[in-house]
């Protein structure tokens, strides 16, 4: 013969607070770390920095975007459907070819003189194909370069090589307020590392095991003999 207590006790109730936002280096109250920058900065200040957080998380305008996640963003890419899908990095016609029309640092390839003797190189003078290529870029050498990969964001000197723009913009990015449509003369920033959120409170237990006052959601209990 044996009992069965029905139903079975579901989950413990727990009481709920906030996650703490901030960390209080060596118990200084005065000032915060914040994680999420890598900044230590006065109370005030940190606040000021989560109102910039939560403006500049509404000003992604995140419901307008499509949701994807990285699956989906990697099938469009590999698909060519990527936000660059109608950017052309190079070009060519009958008389004139140019790998790399948006100057973007090219690493990785390999240079060829004007004429040379490599059987199937670009300016082989006894060919079978791609004599007397011209740099497209007007440099004063008669050298052209051939395969290589470009470095998006990385911009360089196409005769001298010298790199004037690398794809290392700070991890701030600030601009006035106008740029975003917003009244006023202030200046609004929003940290790359940041991903865009719907608002939603997290919570952690600290409740341990009680139950709550006035539950509506017992059930009476029985005995089932068998």
């Amino acid at each position: 013969m044996k009992y069965y207590y029905n139903p079975k006790p579901t989950h413990v109730w727990s009481r709920l607070q906030n996650q703490c936002t901030y960390i209080t280096p060596n118990n200084d109250y005065t000032q915060v770390y914040i994680p999420l920058t890598n900044q230590t900065v006065t109370q005030a200040h940190a606040n000021y920095e989560t109102k910039m957080f939560y403006k500049g998380n509404i000003l992604q305008y995140k419901c307008n975007s499509a949701q994807l996640t990285k699956n989906q963003k990697y099938s469009q890419l590999a698909n060519r459907n990527g936000p660059s899908r109608k950017k052309n990095f190079a070009t060519q016609t009958i008389s004139y070819s140019n790998p790399n029309n948006s100057g973007l640092l090219r690493v990785g390839y390999t240079t060829y003189s004007f004429p040379n003797e490599i059987i199937g190189a670009p300016n082989n003078i006894s060919g079978p194909f791609a004599y007397d290529v011209k740099n497209p870029n007007e440099c004063s050498s008669n050298e052209v370069q051939d395969g290589g990969i470009l470095i998006c964001g990385t911009y360089s000197n196409q005769c001298s090589g010298e790199i004037y723009k690398k794809n290392n913009e700070p991890t701030n990015i600030c601009n006035s307020s106008t740029a975003s449509n917003v009244p006023g003369d202030s200046i609004l920033c929003w940290n790359k590392k940041i991903k865009t959120w719907f608002p939603k409170p997290k919570y952690n237990n600290n409740s341990a095991n009680k139950w709550p006052v006035n539950y509506k959601g017992f059930v009476k209990a029985g005995y089932c003999l068998v």
